[in-house]
């Protein structure tokens, strides 16, 4: 099950969190609520907290890496755009 939480997750990710701009430094309200509609889509399907937790560790944590993780990948992206 907890692969299967693993996988939910990633493809949740993928699914949902786009690059909108970086929280403020010591702001983690964007990555609380992507966690908590991430554990609202995951209760749908019936993967516990405990799995995502023992998979994938602190969901607000892994929801904030994304959400950094997408708005760098956009900035590299317009910085080549703008060298072209």
């Amino acid at each position: 099950m907890a692969e299967k939480a693993a996988e939910f997750v990633e493809a949740w990710i993928e699914e949902n969190i786009h690059a909108t701009g970086y929280e403020p430094e010591g702001d983690a309200s964007e990555a609380k609520e992507k966690a908590v509609a991430c554990w609202a889509a995951a209760d749908m399907k019936g993967i516990s907290r405990a799995a995502i937790q023992k998979e994938v560790g602190d969901l607000v944590e892994r929801m904030a890496r994304a959400i950094e993780s997408v708005n760098d990948h956009e900035v590299s992206r317009q910085v080549a755009k703008d060298k072209s």
